[in-house]
């Protein structure tokens, strides 16, 4: 009798400690799983494209895939969350001929040959939040472009200017930008009531907090 009582304490204490081992585990892998699909609901990924030229046909550019939007005022075509490598040549986001209401949001753009962004013949535009780094000419190009807005980008290391507002480019609002390590920061050519406003550090001065040079 005292033999048996004694299997039996331990097969009850074994039976409980297992039971107590499985029930931690449980509990730890449930406890990981939300974390990680909480985390991913959080993620935003940003897609990796090719170079986007766009030549006032922007309905072809939406049918693939590349924009959303109708270009209007309240529902403008936008190009967003794109990193695009320029490959050394050309211009990473390229738009021309163009009058409609559109947005490049949160794009980073580099390496091309020319541009990160250029504009040209273009209206209406938001140019906002992007990255334009480390392109071989400039960061930001807009020419005779009137009434867009380029605020809040990050235009840094570009060998020679970080914005240009060039060739009669009129009624531009240029804001909050930050521009370092270019050859020249913002340049004006033969432009008219363009305003610019909270730009931040460029050159290589730190000192110079912001220069325009007007040809």
């Amino acid at each position: 009798m005292k033999l048996n009582l004694k299997i039996r304490i331990i097969v009850l204490g074994f039976i409980f400690t297992l039971s107590t081992i499985i029930y931690y585990n449980f509990n730890l892998t449930v406890g990981y799983s939300d974390e990680i699909n909480l985390g991913d609901k959080n993620v935003k990924l940003s897609q990796i494209s090719g170079k986007i030229h766009i030549d006032n046909n922007w309905s072809d550019v939406k049918t693939a895939g590349i924009c959303t939007g109708e270009g209007t005022k309240s529902k403008p075509y936008i190009i967003e969350d794109l990193v695009i490598d320029g490959g050394g040549s050309g211009r990473c986001i390229w738009i021309e001929n163009s009058a409609v209401y559109f947005e490049i949001d949160n794009c980073s753009l580099y390496n091309a040959g020319n541009n990160g962004i250029h504009l040209a013949n273009v209206d209406n535009g938001l140019i906002i939040d992007n990255n334009a780094s480390d392109n071989g000419d400039g960061g930001i190009y807009a020419e005779n472009c009137d009434n867009n807005k380029i605020s809040g980008n990050f235009v840094n290391s570009n060998t020679h200017y970080g914005i240009v507002l060039g060739q009669e480019s009129d009624n531009n609002i240029v804001s909050g930008n930050i521009l370092k390590g270019n050859e020249e920061c913002i340049e004006e050519e033969d432009c008219e009531g363009n305003k610019f406003k909270n730009n931040k550090y460029c050159n290589y001065d730190e000192s110079e907090k912001f220069i325009v040079q007007k040809q």
